[in-house]
Order: C-alpha cells, then structure tokens, then sequence
C-alpha cells in the first residue's frame, strides 16, 4: 500500500513543497501514554513518509513543537517527554538530511489561546502555581502567522511568543529556576508538604 504523502505530494502546485507536523496540546490531566506515542508516532510517521518528496524537491518540513520541549513543568511528564522526543527528532533529521537541500524547522509555542491551552492554565492542579498571572494566552492567529513566516523564511526555529526563546538559550539554568519557583509554589498552596 502507498503512503497517502505519495498521491498529495504529486497534486501539490509548488515545487518545494513545504510540510509541517504537529502533536497534541497540554493537558495537566492524566492522558493515557498511547495519546502521547500517537502524538510522537505521528510527527515520526510524517516525517517518514513525507521526506522522500521532501528531498526530490528540495523542500522544507516544520515540526510544530512546545517549549516544553526545552524547559518542564508539572503535570504533564508524558506531555513534555513527546515535546523533548519532537525536539530530538527534528535536530537529529536536520543532520542527516544536511547537504541534500531540504530545510528543517521547529516553532516553539508558549501559552496559545486554545481550549487545552487555557484548560491546562485553569486545571485544578495547577492552581497553586498561580500561573495565569505570569502566562498571558496568545491568539491562535498569532500563532498561525509564526507558522506561515516560518514556512516562508524556511526558518531553523521559530520561538512565539519571542520570549520563549529564553530556555533555549540556557536549558538547565532554566529548568533550575522552573524547579524552584514550582517547588516553592507548591509548597505555599499544599499544608500536607
């Protein structure tokens, strides 16, 4: 059986046709970890079968990714641990594909106004961190406009809103700080700590 890319990449007008992947939102609830496998099967799968067209015509793929992937938080392990793999993944096929004319980017969202992203901003669990009061939601069309540019200007990575740029700058010196900040947030809003 041929892989759907086969037949729509031959329809597609443009000669570098570009491809974006994505996974699933946040959600600080307790997912099963086969949301996550599909999520992180998906963007390798797409991957997959898209690169041949990819490298036939010199193309672009964009992994649309989280800053989850760079820096944690709590209550959602599997969550960032597909957002590292993503990240992982898109490095390792940027090298392997390099000097074959095929371009790979990430988008790193923060804080998108989507229904998941304000339900793991309003989650219970979430409460004591306090979060909402330091994370302003961004629009989707926002979003979607670092999207298109990115596809445009064949962007290596793309961070919205631009201060997630920060953790990729010093991953561990921010994970360390995230750590604090959570540990003593929770410690203030949980008496039996």
């Amino acid at each position: 059986m041929r892989p759907p890319t086969d037949s729509a990449a031959s329809t597609l007008p443009w000669p570098t046709r570009p491809s974006t992947t994505s996974s699933l939102c946040s959600r600080p609830t307790r997912p099963t970890s086969a949301e996550w496998w599909k999520s992180l099967l998906g963007t390798f799968h797409t991957l997959r079968y898209a690169l041949p067209h990819l490298v036939e015509r010199r193309g672009y793929i964009l992994c649309v990714n989280s800053g989850s992937a760079l820096v944690q938080g709590p209550f959602q392990a599997a969550y960032n641990a597909s957002k590292a793999a993503v990240h992982a993944l898109a490095n390792t096929l940027r090298q392997e594909v390099a000097g074959r004319g095929v371009d790979v980017g990430v988008v790193y969202f923060n804080a998108i106004d989507t229904e998941t992203g304000r339900r793991s901003v309003g989650h219970p669990q979430m409460a004591p961190l306090r979060i909402e009061r330091y994370m302003k939601l961004r629009p989707v069309e926002e979003a979607a406009e670092a999207i298109v540019r990115a596809i445009e200007r064949r962007s290596r990575r793309v961070y919205f809103p631009r201060q997630a740029r920060l953790p990729s700058a010093a991953p561990g010196f921010m994970q360390r700080q995230v750590d604090r900040w959570v540990d003593r947030r929770l410690r203030k809003g949980s008496p039996g700590r």
